[in-house]
């Protein structure tokens, strides 16, 4: 996947992992990828997770990373997030089932522009009463 940015960077993903995969929604979540870049920037990544329905929308803020410098002439950049759960305690079940967006933000630190937004689609589903998440990787087409 590449993409040509709001800030005239290109940005490649050569790889995005997500785990765990096919599990229990509110699990914990780890994501890594490799990337590189067209520009060199000091950059922050930010998560977030969004349910949007007809009758309301949720943005949950799963956390950033702190800001590092993202090189440039074809070097690869990486990525490591991780939390212990997704907490939607104040979400009523109803609202997840159906689908959400992953969303993993990338933000030019000096510029304070957005450079580029990864949407990943997840399909919540309900089985012996819990909610399941599968998480659908663009990279995987």
């Amino acid at each position: 996947m590449s993409i040509l940015t709001d800030e005239n960077a290109t940005i490649q993903f050569d790889a995005l992992e997500i785990t765990p995969n096919e599990c229990e929604f509110s699990k914990e979540l780890c994501i890594s990828a490799t990337f590189r870049s067209s520009h060199c920037m000091k950059g922050r990544w930010k998560f977030l997770y969004v349910v949007d329905s007809s009758f309301t929308k949720h943005v949950i803020n799963l956390g950033d990373c702190s800001a590092h410098q993202i090189v440039n002439d074809n070097k690869p950049n990486s990525l490591e997030f991780k939390i212990d759960k997704i907490d939607v305690a104040n979400i009523k079940d109803y609202t997840l089932f159906n689908t959400g967006l992953l969303k993993l933000q990338l933000t030019n630190e000096e510029t304070h522009n957005e450079v580029i937004t990864v949407n990943i689609v997840a399909q919540i589903t309900k089985e012996n009463n819990k909610l399941m998440r599968t998480f659908f990787n663009p990279l995987e087409g």
